[in-house]
């Protein structure tokens, strides 16, 4: 997200007519969105599967809309709330996988996923000297918010502690079973 607006700076200061310093501030106030976001996250009800997902919906709607020539405001806002939803994300992502994973491959399950955050930020930047659109990287941060909403809504369980936290006793039940029932199944296949 922040390497994409920041090959957006430049032409951001042309259409805006603003210094380099202002329009910087565009990869700042992501920061203390995503700040705002993780501390959050802990007040907002439902559960970890359900904040992730609504998550990255409000994301994909959202993340459009800064393709358009905005009113500066209506820019930095939009970046601040996206942001705010990247914090969220942030918070619960870690936390649902570290609570569904065998206690096995718990610290490799955790550790692939911060692994990979350098790596998304690192492949638009690669991407973009190919492909050379702006338009063409948002659009895959859509496709992929999209396919991965797909897969967390259907193969993914929810977090059975959270579960049960919020009273949920029978989610809760039906989770663990799921959470069971794929480390029988990797078992199986292993030996």
């Amino acid at each position: 997200n922040n390497t994409i607006v920041a090959f957006m700076v430049p032409k951001i200061e042309i259409d805006y007519n603003i210094t380099s310093s202002t329009s910087y501030l565009l990869i700042s106030v992501n920061q203390i969105g995503m700040l705002l976001g993780t501390l959050l996250s802990a007040k907002l009800p439902g559960s970890r599967k359900d904040k992730i997902v609504k998550t990255i919906v409000a994301s994909v709607l959202i993340y459009p809309l800064l393709l358009f020539k905005l009113p500066l405001l209506v820019m930095y806002s939009l970046r601040f709330i996206f942001a705010v939803l990247e914090g969220l994300y942030l918070n619960e992502g870690p936390s649902l996988i570290t609570e569904i994973s065998a206690v096995h491959y718990r610290g490799f399950n955790f550790g692939i996923a911060f692994f990979m955050w350098p790596i998304g930020g690192f492949l638009p930047t690669c991407a973009y000297k190919y492909v050379g659109s702006v338009v063409l990287l948002n659009s895959s941060y859509i496709v992929l918010g999209i396919m991965a909403s797909y897969l967390i809504i259907n193969y993914i369980p929810d977090s059975p502690r959270q579960l049960f936290v919020m009273g949920e006793y029978e989610q809760a039940k039906k989770s663990i079973e799921f959470i069971l029932s794929m480390q029988t199944l990797n078992y199986q296949v292993n030996i």
